[in-house]
């Protein structure tokens, strides 16, 4: 006497839920026209609502706005030295340049007074 396979009901599930989707692109392949209706349907669909999310809900949002601010006049013009100065070096130069090497690196503002400091 043949014992039988016990299977479980996970395999037969699966093998139901493979069969039922084989025949599903079955259909896919034998109706394209409908198909690829329904594909172009649903693209625009979701097309249109990241345009609608991405664009108009976006517009409606208020962005606050910053306050406009004045530099010192001071530190405006060390700036503008700086900056004459790099350029004065570069036009300057002869053809033994690296660009590795700086005899001087300014430091940027670090922290919230230095930064106060340079503006108004």
């Amino acid at each position: 006497m043949k014992k039988k396979k016990k299977t479980s009901n996970f395999s037969i599930k699966m093998k139901k839920t493979s069969r039922s989707l084989g025949q599903f692109f079955v259909f896919l392949a034998e109706h394209v026209l409908i198909t690829c209706i329904s594909l172009l349907i649903l693209s625009l669909l979701l097309s249109s609502l990241l345009y609608y999310l991405y664009n108009v809900a976006a517009q409606k949002i208020k962005v606050d706005t910053l306050e406009p601010f004045s530099l010192k006049e001071t530190a405006h013009q060390k700036v503008l030295d700086i900056w004459q100065e790099e350029e004065e070096k570069f036009q300057n130069l002869d053809g033994s340049f690296n660009p590795f090497e700086r005899e001087t690196i300014s430091e940027p503002a670090t922290n919230e007074q230095e930064f106060d400091d340079l503006v108004e």
